[in-house]
């Protein structure tokens, strides 16, 4: 493979977008500058523009393989209306375009003028069932307190009992994955994971692409050693029992 720019030792800290798609070309041997060889990836083609299509890909793969990453979850929290029983993510103050799925089991609901003294767990309800009990007959317009939540079919949150005016809601959600596409754009891995995950899970396709089995096994064996600390530290671990007595 020819050399795209010009020697030097310099190494990239890993960064942004561009950082990454620098390292790739470093790693796979396109270059040995990767900075003078690529001050840019914005309207690149040929070779640049596979690392950076392999690049966003690796990252977008990372985020999709679990929706239930520490790294992708946030906090949201909404007042009720009187008399609506659903909510949509921006409704419930998710930002338009970033909502990825709720975690229903994370709800709480408190009178707003009453404090959170008053606090108590949202008990998440299967949304046929809710349908069915809180949305059927007078239900419909039975206003009190909610002590249920579901999520219907088009990701709103649905509450039960119908909600008076004035409750505070209060839960968490899951950030949806998103594309790199800026020369800045920084992937929000927590900063005590080395980035290099991405950039070692690109390797794979430059590895297929180029029928190159060094980087492949290398992309490879490297990924597989970082994803799993990954998700030993970013999922939720499940814990068995002790033994019976």
């Amino acid at each position: 493979m020819p050399d795209i720019g010009v020697p030097s030792t310099v190494t990239p800290v890993l960064l942004t977008f561009l950082d990454l798609v620098r390292r790739l070309a470093q790693e796979v041997g396109a270059t040995k500058d990767p900075v003078t060889a690529i001050p840019t990836i914005q309207g690149v083609t040929g070779e640049v523009k596979r690392f950076a299509d392999w690049i966003s890909t690796a990252w977008w793969d990372i985020q999709n393989i679990h929706t239930d990453w520490r790294f992708l979850r946030r906090s949201t929290t909404f007042v009720t209306v009187d008399g609506q029983a659903t909510y949509t993510p921006l409704e419930a103050g998710v930002t338009l375009g970033t909502f990825g799925q709720w975690d229903l089991k994370s709800f709480r609901v408190y009178n707003t003028a009453a404090g959170i003294n008053n606090e108590i767990d949202l008990t998440e309800m299967d949304y046929d069932a809710w349908r069915n009990f809180y949305q059927f007959s007078s239900m419909r317009s039975s206003k009190s307190q909610p002590t249920r939540i579901t999520e219907t079919p088009d990701s709103s949150l649905g509450l039960g009992q119908v909600p008076l005016v004035g409750y505070t809601v209060y839960g968490d959600y899951y950030l949806a994955p998103v594309n790199l596409i800026a020369d800045g754009d920084i992937p929000t891995l927590p900063s005590k994971h080395d980035k290099m995950i991405i950039v070692y899970k690109s390797m794979e396709d430059h590895g297929y692409f180029e029928a190159a089995s060094e980087v492949l096994g290398r992309g490879k064996s490297r990924y597989k050693g970082m994803l799993n600390r990954l998700e030993m530290d970013q999922l939720k671990q499940i814990y068995s029992g002790g033994a019976l007595a």
